[in-house]
């Protein structure tokens, strides 16, 4: 008797959370994008003692199932410094790395970023972040450069 007491209060537990969980209006899990990337690597250095450039390697996107890819976007501290978009008529598939066009990204001394990588593809309707690196700071620029000037 105590199996079949066991059996009913699990049966009836199930039954009232699938109940609660329809009428709460959970929403379902959204599709996850058919892309990865390869690992993200960016830092900061000094391109003059005042001007900070924030620096990212190379990396490569690889699409799966079929899906097309559409675009890529890098961004700073959710600030977009590059945006990549393909042809419409022949969008690369499976493993992509795009060419290096800029060796530098405008930044500033002494700030912190984190810069993230997002795919979008022909599975999902939008971008998605796909890598992105832990917090770094930029090098403290030198403010000694403008003294002179300030002393004449």
């Amino acid at each position: 008797m105590r199996r079949g007491s066991r059996f009913v209060t699990a049966t009836l537990f199930v039954v009232v959370t699938a109940i609660w969980l329809r009428a709460s209006g959970a929403a379902p899990a959204s599709a996850a994008t058919a892309a990865t990337a390869s690992a993200l690597n960016a830092g900061c250095y000094l391109a003059t003692p005042t001007v900070c450039k924030l620096q990212v390697d190379p990396f490569a996107v690889q699409t799966f199932f079929g899906a097309r890819l559409e675009g890529i976007r890098l961004q700073a501290n959710g600030q977009t410094i590059y945006d990549f978009r393909t042809d419409v008529s022949n969008p690369p598939s499976g493993s992509y790395s795009p060419s290096r066009v800029k060796l530098g990204f405008a930044a500033t001394c002494g700030r912190a970023y984190v810069v993230s990588l997002q795919v979008d593809d022909s599975s999902q309707p939008d971008f998605t972040t796909v890598a992105q690196t832990t917090l770094f700071t930029c090098p403290q620029g030198r403010s000694d450069v403008f003294l002179p000037l300030v002393t004449r």
